[in-house]
């Protein structure tokens, strides 16, 4: 029975060793026809001739991103910290994964040098590693703006999201916009000006104090104070469309007196299209 468990693994580390080694390469941007919209960096995701090692690569196949149930890019500063990351529980489809340059919370890393690899989970028990590339990161300028203004970015389907870092916008309870949110609403304000042919949805939120019907209400009444102040600013108001969302998609545990803060938010999407 052992000598055949023995023949078994042996038969798995064969075959193992046999695969084409997965390998992670970088497409950096410097110059961005639409530098909101682009991402500065896309990781690709490519396979190695297991008798080259890794001196010829090409684009992975279905069969070599399926090895990918669990898996994450790490990006490393050039202590070896792990500033930001893209990870997922599915095989990436295309091989092919955009990276904003962006800190966990949503922050603009500085631009410069980078390390990356591409770390996943081949079996049970065993974690397998990409050989380490450099990246070059470039921010463009009205990114590092919005970071500097306290706005927290974040991509979706929809577009482009900003949030006012949480605690800045609103007093509990209340519609009218705090002084230490006036910098940030500023700086998006411009941003929404430079992108004048796309739509602008403003989302409310709320903690989850008081009940869902003034919750909703707060929340859009919230929205609106924001669309007003934009408004001012010069945006037209055509293009904003409001929302209240309640106590609705916590980003924190409303038990917590500082949960309740981060809970009390405005996003800002500016609509891909």
């Amino acid at each position: 029975m052992k000598a055949a468990l023995s023949l078994l693994a042996l038969a798995l580390a064969a075959s193992a060793s046999d695969r084409a080694p997965l390998l992670l390469a970088a497409r950096e941007r410097i110059a961005l026809d639409d530098e909101m919209f682009e991402p500065p960096v896309v990781f690709t995701l490519r396979t190695g001739e297991p008798d080259q090692g890794v001196s010829f690569s090409y684009p992975a196949d279905a069969s070599a991103l399926g090895r990918l149930r669990r898996w994450q890019i790490q990006v490393l500063d050039r202590d070896g910290r792990k500033v930001s990351f893209i990870q997922g529980v599915e095989p990436p489809e295309g091989g092919e994964l955009p990276w904003w340059g962006l800190s966990p919370d949503g922050r603009a890393l500085p631009e410069g040098f980078y390390r990356a690899r591409l770390v996943w989970v081949e079996a049970p028990g065993r974690v397998e590693s990409s050989p380490e590339i450099t990246v070059s990161l470039f921010v463009p300028p009205s990114m590092a703006l919005l970071a500097d203004a306290g706005l927290r970015l974040s991509r979706s389907a929809q577009g482009l999201l900003l949030r006012v870092a949480e605690g800045l916008v609103f007093p509990a309870g209340a519609v009218e916009l705090l002084p230490a949110a006036v910098p940030a609403l500023t700086q998006a304000a411009r941003l929404l000006q430079a992108y004048r042919s796309k739509a602008v949805l403003v989302r409310g939120y709320t903690d989850a104090s008081g009940s869902r019907a003034a919750n909703l209400a707060l929340s859009r009444a919230r929205a609106q104070a924001v669309c007003r102040y934009f408004v001012e600013q010069g945006v037209d108001a055509e293009r904003l469309r409001c929302e209240g969302r309640g106590a609705g998609s916590p980003i924190a545990s409303n038990d917590t007196a500082e949960g309740r803060t981060r809970n009390r938010r405005v996003e800002i999407v500016l609509l891909r299209s």
